[in-house]
């Protein structure tokens, strides 16, 4: 896992840093993504800058649509994720303020996802609301019934496990800790 320095909270500058090598290995001329937390699209505006081929981006964005001047799908992006056509998209951004986890399942459980897709995802796991269903996954419920607080200091190992359980080997990325640890990682659908 690289570690980069980081000077202040967003990290926006380490974001932008986190895509340009994700995307390094992507050879064709023209990159396409799928920006599931897309707010105005700043990001991905920062990335193309960096780079020399094309970007493509289609944002999906819960609220009112804001000033972007991507092709932006209004929707909850965890509905939109299931039923899109995945196999157009060679990048799946998913900057989440909590836990990506049900995005993510929802991307591998979409049949159209390719091997190959690069996905990034920002994890920001604070507390044990953001990891209840992900821990449930692999703890018994009556267990955690007993005991939930227990529980909640396994949430780091249950993503973990999570990944590998779709086929996860390796990720990519870094760790901030702060108030809240923050991730920001990526890897390669096998």
């Amino acid at each position: 896992m690289k570690q980069w320095e980081t000077k202040h909270s967003s990290h926006f500058s380490e974001k932008v840093r986190l895509r340009v090598d994700a995307i390094s290995g992507i050879k064709t001329p023209t990159i396409k993504v799928l920006d599931a937390f897309h707010a105005e699209g700043d990001m991905w505006k920062s990335v193309r800058k960096q780079v020399n081929q094309e970007i493509i981006v289609t944002g999906i964005e819960l609220d009112k649509i804001k000033k972007s001047s991507d092709f932006v799908i209004k929707g909850d992006n965890k509905k939109i994720l299931g039923v899109i056509d995945l196999s157009v998209y060679d990048v799946i951004d998913l900057d989440a303020y909590t836990s990506p986890y049900e995005q993510i399942k929802v991307v591998h459980g979409n049949k159209t996802l390719k091997k190959g897709t690069v996905i990034i995802y920002t994890k920001i796991m604070n507390g044990w609301l953001f990891s209840k269903k992900l821990i449930e996954e692999i703890i018994p419920k009556a267990m955690i019934k007993k005991i939930p607080t227990f529980f909640s200091k396994f949430r780091d190992d249950a993503f973990s496990s999570f990944l590998f359980n779709l086929g996860v080997k390796e990720v990519k990325g870094y760790k901030i800790t702060e108030k809240m640890i923050k991730e920001y990682h990526y890897y390669v659908v096998k």
